[in-house]
C-alpha cells in the first residue's frame, strides 16, 4: 500500500492499534459511529490525538433527479491542545500543495529570508519576528519541510473547551490532510513534529507547560 489509501474501519483500527502498540501510545476505538478509532499519544505535559473526520460539501444545484449533488472529503487530523501565554497563531502549508478543499483562514504573509524556502511553502502568522526565528530553528524547520507533505501545520486558539479558571485561553497545534496516511513511520515523525512544535511554543512564550488537564474541563471541538 502507498502513502495514502483507504481502509475499511476495521483495517483502519487494526493498523492504528498498532501503530499505538508501536508508540507507546493509547488506542481509543470509539466505534465509527462516534468518529472512529483515535490514537492519543503523552508527550511531557500535553496529549497528542489523531482521528479522522469527513465534511461534505454541496457541489451544485439539484440535476433532473432532483437530488443536490455533493463531495465527501475525508481528513486524517492530529491535534494538540496547550494553554497559552499569548496570542500566537501560524498556519503553514507547501505552496501549491494543499488540495482545493482545505480552508486557508487570514493571516499576514511571512518570508523567512531563506530563497529556497519561501518558493515552496506558504507561512502566515500574526508575528513576523517570533516566526522567522521559528524557522531559523533547523530541527524546526527540518521536521516541517520533511513531514508537512500536501498537509497544513497551524497554531491556533481552540473553541469548546471549558476552563476551570478565569483568565485562562487554550491554544492548539493542529495538522490536517486530505485522505488517511498508511504508512506508520511518517506518523510517528508527524507526532514528533508535534511535540517538537509544543517545545518551541513554550521556548518562545507561547504556551505554557502547565497541562491541560489541571485548568480545562474538555476539547470537544477540534
Amino acid at each position: 500500500m502507498g502513502l495514502f489509501s483507504k481502509l475499511t474501519g476495521k483495517d483502519r483500527a487494526e493498523s492504528w492499534k498498532l501503530l499505538s502498540e508501536e508508540m507507546g501510545a493509547q488506542f481509543i476505538d470509539r466505534g465509527m459511529l462516534k468518529g472512529g478509532p483515535k490514537v492519543v499519544a503523552t508527550y511531557k505535559n500535553w496529549e497528542i490525538e489523531m482521528d479522522m473526520y469527513s465534511e461534505t460539501n454541496n457541489t451544485g444545484p439539484a440535476g433532473h433527479d432532483n437530488h443536490n449533488h455533493s463531495t465527501t472529503t475525508n481528513y486524517t487530523r492530529i491535534v494538540a491542545p496547550f494553554v497559552k501565554k499569548s496570542d500566537y497563531n501560524l498556519t503553514v502549508y507547501r505552496e501549491h500543495g494543499l488540495s482545493k478543499a482545505m480552508k486557508i483562514f487570514g493571516g499576514q504573509d511571512i518570508e523567512i529570508g531563506n530563497p529556497e524556502f519561501d518558493k515552496n511553502y506558504r507561512v502566515k502568522s500574526n508575528d513576523a519576528e517570533q516566526t522567522v526565528g521559528l524557522f531559523m530553528n533547523e530541527k524546526f524547520n527540518k521536521m516541517v519541510t520533511e513531514n508537512i507533505g500536501n498537509g497544513m501545520l497551524e497554531i491556533s486558539d481552540i473553541k469548546g473547551i471549558f476552563t476551570k479558571k478565569e483568565n485562562v485561553t487554550m491554544g492548539k497545534v493542529s495538522y490536517v490532510v486530505v485522505g488517511e496516511i498508511l504508512d506508520h513511520e511518517w506518523l510517528k515523525s508527524l507526532f514528533m513534529m508535534m511535540g517538537y512544535t509544543l517545545d518551541q511554543m513554550v521556548e518562545i512564550g507561547k504556551a505554557s507547560e502547565k497541562p491541560v488537564s489541571e485548568v480545562a474541563y474538555a476539547h470537544d471541538d477540534k
